[in-house]
């Protein structure tokens, strides 16, 4: 898996959690160490990594404090989260 793969993956994940999809349960641990290796490997490019939550649990904190009660919200969220990261990812041939 290439880092932009890594990190679609990553937040496709967090979509999927978070608008009921997949039960965090089931994916935490793939997703920690997916992350672990993603903040790795962006730091090693200096590239700083936008998505803080290294855990799903965190992201839950996150959406279930009411700040984003609706499906779009944390929808729209976690795009805006990734959306320069992956741009610039894409544009440099990463």
């Amino acid at each position: 898996m290439d880092l932009i793969e890594k990190i679609n993956y990553l937040k496709n994940i967090m979509i999927a959690v978070s608008t009921g999809g997949q039960r965090i349960q089931d994916v935490n641990d793939d997703y920690k160490k997916i992350y672990t290796a993603t903040s790795i490997e962006l730091k090693k490019n200096g590239i700083k990594n936008p998505n803080t939550y290294s855990d799903l649990w965190e992201w839950y904190g996150k959406w279930s404090s009411g700040e984003m009660p609706q499906y779009r919200d944390r929808r729209a969220y976690i795009i805006e989260v990734f959306k320069d990261l992956l741009n610039q990812l894409e544009n440099s041939g990463n």
